[in-house]
């Protein structure tokens, strides 16, 4: 018998649909989900993970909201699973990406306020090439100022906006989960997504009954709950609307 190539059994396979009775095998497919990142979004939760807030010196009108953010969803997984969650810094991962190599992410604040979040939407921009899909490749999109969302064909931009959004990190079987909003009220209603919707019941945030995307607005959420949702759903097997 020949021994097996080393690391052999650590490989994993994606069988990819190419067309209506076509299909591929793919080994390792970069920009393709797995196993390990097929959603929904409680699926974050599944290994290790951090909550990865803006740096305060850079969002000092934010710092606080962001702050209370990450100390609310940490000590809201401690009191339902005992949970030991760290809170760190963008940069504190992105000087040492490595170093989070096990570990998933919960990112606090879009793009122009969360470096990772920024690193994460571009790679997310190039993760698959366009041209195999027949939708839009990513599936969350900024506008350059972060002040409208779009996912698929639809553009979001209303006062407190609120995304929630399973994303792939850009490295091998990690993911995100994306927590922002367009403005502070956004951030806020975002949050109360994560609130179990039959207190004083104890649930972890963002583990239950979410699928991998959910958009929002601060006064159709308060007003209609679950039917105030603007978009929800899942991401197809390589991240596209």
């Amino acid at each position: 018998l020949v021994a097996p190539p080393q690391g052999f059994f650590n490989a994993s396979v994606t069988i990819l649909r190419m067309g209506a009775a076509e299909w591929s095998v793919a080994i390792n497919a970069m920009g393709h989900r797995q196993p390990l990142t097929w959603g929904p979004m409680r699926q974050v939760f599944t290994r290790p993970f951090v909550v990865v807030m803006p740096d305060p010196h850079r969002v000092p009108s934010n710092a606080s909201a962001y702050t209370d953010a990450a100390t609310y969803i940490a000590n809201a997984h401690f009191m339902a699973y005992d949970s030991h969650v760290r809170i760190v810094q963008d940069h504190v991962v992105l000087s040492n990406v490595s170093k989070w190599h096990d570990f998933n992410f919960v990112v606090l604040g879009g793009p122009m306020h969360n470096r990772l979040a920024a690193s994460i939407h571009l790679k997310s921009l190039h993760s698959v090439d366009a041209a195999e899909l027949e939708g839009p490749a990513a599936g969350v999109q900024w506008s350059h100022d972060a002040s409208s969302i779009r996912i698929g064909p639809c553009n979001y931009s209303g006062a407190g906006t609120a995304l929630l959004a399973l994303v792939p990190s850009g490295r091998g079987s990690q993911v995100a989960l994306l927590v922002a909003g367009i403005d502070k009220p956004g951030l806020k209603t975002a949050l109360h997504l994560g609130i179990p919707t039959i207190p004083p019941m104890t649930r972890a945030p963002y583990t239950n009954m979410l699928p991998d995307y959910v958009v929002t607005e601060e006064v159709l959420f308060e007003a209609k709950g679950l039917g105030g949702f603007r978009a929800a759903g899942y991401w197809g097997h390589n991240w596209q609307w």
